[in-house]
């Protein structure tokens, strides 16, 4: 009995807060355009960044592109899997140089496969780190945006989450 009259509550009160849209005159300031101009005058104030200029970056330094997109938490990461393959690859180009000296063909074609597979790898890093800051850079103003207008509820869903009590 309780629940159905805090329905019929609920539902007078939303009825009560619902408003008729007004029909507009002829004569009336047409204010789509204002409400537009505002919209794009408020996203033309974000900052961006730009993507051809983010992946150029991520190409000839490893980790640029997501430093010049301030994501400076993966420039080390890429950083270090581009210059560690890159490494490891030099190492074996060095071994089998040696091997080719020495006239060791099965060393050689040894070592000429795994440093084939490590410029693969770096390769596939590489491409995956200019992918990465072409997205930053394009979602740019979005993140700060989000960060912007989300900032305090981050606390909260995290305070929310250690109240939770799991069995």
């Amino acid at each position: 009995m309780t629940g159905r009259i805090l329905l019929l509550v609920g539902v007078a009160l939303a009825t009560a807060a619902a408003k008729e849209p007004e029909l507009e005159s002829p004569n009336a300031p047409d204010t789509t355009r204002s409400r537009t101009s505002e919209i794009v005058d408020s996203v033309s104030l974000l900052p961006r960044r730009s993507p051809g200029t983010a992946v150029l970056l991520s190409l000839l330094v490893p980790g640029g592109g997501q430093v010049y997109t301030g994501h400076y938490w993966k420039a080390p990461l890429i950083a270090a899997a581009e210059v560690g393959l890159g490494a490891l690859a030099w190492r074996e180009h060095r071994f089998c140089v040696r091997a080719l000296e020495l006239g060791d063909t099965v060393t050689y074609r040894l070592y000429r496969d795994r440093r084939t597979a490590f410029l693969w790898w770096m390769a596939g890093a590489t491409v995956f780190s200019m992918a990465d800051a072409y997205v930053s850079a394009r979602l740019y103003a979005f993140d700060r945006q989000m960060r912007l207008s989300l900032g305090p509820c981050h606390l909260g869903v995290v305070i929310a989450l250690a109240d939770c009590r799991f069995p």
